[in-house]
């Protein structure tokens, strides 16, 4: 029994060294630090010290699938730290949105062969636990090569040509970031020849781009807007400081109030507490067009407190919205 513990300390002290270990090696590990070329070890002595070491350490190890009866551990550094249960349930979340759209993250991952086969078993485990039924954004591999080139043109402010949705128009424009807005891919950029008006490309929607060898100056004022931007419809005026911006406040029931607790549906949100155990909640943004998506999805728990000139042109708009004209209207629009 002793020399059992010691044959696995050894083995656990060549782990945490970082090396691997297998049979083929350790068979001459009889307990003693300097091994023993005269005694033998079974195989399977030397796979009960595999599982005394899984017993007091549980997924510290595993088998790696290119080599027989060979281990390593799992170091985080290796990992980048994925394997502790909140960094995998992440990474899972992640490699599993990839799959749904066809990309295969593990080419990114800059680790040997055995890491990568070691890091896709874990994956495959734990994804069983999830099933993602939308896909996170439009599967389109043109739209992959084209974050290619934006990815470039923004890290070398370079100019670009792109033709947009069903236009002939090519715009000429400054890329300042690839924005992630309600499940959409988002190009955040400056058209040049509109005197710098601030837009927001659907990138799904570019058909065709080109980098040009022209460069440009980012300006504070724009990329300040963009890392404060909260939804698509957000505008640029006067470059938007916190003055030109509506506050629009709301009133949510107590029985929904929670979500509202659990979620920032948008990064200006604030909440106060009443009494009742309602809750009046506030953003601040460029236009009430950015708060209408949320209010309908939350009708009737929700109704708009202020200001005034909003929730009255709300309330005609849906009242509109579920007249028999509106759709009738729609047709005629697409005929």
């Amino acid at each position: 029994m002793a020399n059992e513990a010691q044959r696995v300390l050894l083995m656990l002290k060549k782990l945490n060294s970082g090396n691997t270990i297998s049979y083929e090696e350790e068979k001459y590990n009889n307990g003693m630090e300097k091994e023993n070329s005269s005694e033998i070890i079974s195989e399977r002595t030397f796979q009960r010290g595999i599982e005394r070491i899984n017993e007091i350490f549980p997924e510290a190890i595993e088998k790696i699938p290119s080599k027989k009866s060979s281990y390593r551990a799992l170091k985080k550094d290796i990992l980048n730290n994925f394997l502790n249960k909140e960094g995998m349930s992440l990474l899972v979340q992640i490699f599993n949105i990839a799959q749904v759209n066809n990309i295969d993250l593990s080419k990114n991952f800059d680790i040997s062969k055995d890491d990568e086969e070691l890091l896709k078993r874990r994956i495959k485990n734990t994804s069983k636990c999830y099933d993602f039924r939308n896909k996170p954004f439009e599967e389109n591999k043109q739209n992959m090569d084209c974050l290619s080139t934006l990815e470039r043109a923004i890290t070398y402010r370079k100019y670009l040509e792109i033709k947009y949705a069903n236009s002939a128009k090519v715009y000429k424009i400054n890329p300042y970031k690839i924005l992630f807005l309600n499940e959409n891919f988002y190009l955040a950029s400056v058209i040049k020849e509109q005197h710098f008006e601030f837009s927001l490309f659907r990138i799904s929607k570019i058909k065709d781009i080109k980098e040009l060898s022209d460069t440009f100056q980012k300006r504070p004022e724009i990329e300040n807007f963009i890392s404060n931007i909260q939804t698509p419809f957000a505008t640029f005026e006067n470059g938007c400081d916190e003055k030109d911006l509506t506050e629009i406040k709301l009133e949510v029931c107590k029985r929904q109030a929670y979500h509202f607790k659990a979620k920032k549906f948008l990064k200006s949100q604030e909440i106060q507490e009443l009494e009742n155990g309602n809750i009046i909640v506030s953003y601040r943004l460029t236009q009430s067009l950015e708060i209408e998506e949320l209010i309908k999805k939350w009708i009737p728990f929700v109704r708009i407190l202020s200001p005034k000139s909003f929730k009255e042109k709300f309330a005609k708009d849906i009242e509109d919205l579920l007249s028999e004209k509106h759709f009738e209207k729609i047709q005629k629009n697409e005929q």
